[in-house]
């Protein structure tokens, strides 16, 4: 039985893990693993998430492309790619229903000069807010705040946003203590 401080089911070792559901929509399902080792409770942080697309192979293929990555593998009813930071972007194909979604990508501010270029060269259209919010900056970054962050369409008309820093209108609660290393649990391959 799950409650919010403790978990029920064990893992290997001395790490206790459970897996939740913390949302559901349509075609998406969000889960969330959490993991104890002795007391000490993990930050809970996202593991993967599923992106419906027509055309999975097409759209993972992109996504290499786009943020620089691994090659992506062939993972059951998925094709797969990982970002640096250890998350898995999964797409589904059909019979999923495609409905575009907005996905963020924090990268650094070389790779964020690279998209750019490649996009002013391809002609690729970039805004510097979601469409229709200033229509006049169409090939405009935006520098709002922090950092730097320019919004396009990506496979399927999902809306895509890169950014050098991470907002700074996060409530000071709401921050991370520390990003600091976290021991990594070891998984059972169940």
């Amino acid at each position: 039985m799950l409650t919010d401080d403790t978990l029920e089911v064990s893992g290997p070792s001395d790490y206790r893990s459970a897996r939740r559901v913390i949302a559901s929509g349509r075609n998406t399902v969000v889960v969330m693993e959490v993991a104890q080792r002795q007391g000490t409770t993990m930050p809970a942080s996202l593991h993967h998430m599923i992106i419906p697309v027509s055309d999975r192979d097409a759209a993972a293929r992109y996504f290499v492309d786009l943020l620089e990555l691994r090659d992506p593998w062939e993972n059951g009813f998925f094709q797969s790619v990982q970002l640096d930071d250890s998350v898995v972007i999964n797409f589904a194909a059909p019979p999923v229903e495609v409905q575009p979604q907005h996905y963020a990508f924090l990268v650094a501010d070389e790779l964020f000069n690279r998209i750019k270029s490649r996009f002013d060269s391809e002609g690729t259209p970039y805004t510097a807010d979601p469409p229709g919010k200033r229509p006049s900056q169409v090939g405009e970054v935006n520098r709002d705040g922090t950092g730097r962050r320019l919004y396009f369409l990506g496979p399927d008309g999902h809306m895509l946003e890169v950014l050098t820093a991470r907002y700074n209108d996060v409530p000071q609660r709401s921050r991370p203590q520390q990003l600091s290393q976290y021991p990594s649990a070891e998984r059972d391959p169940a």
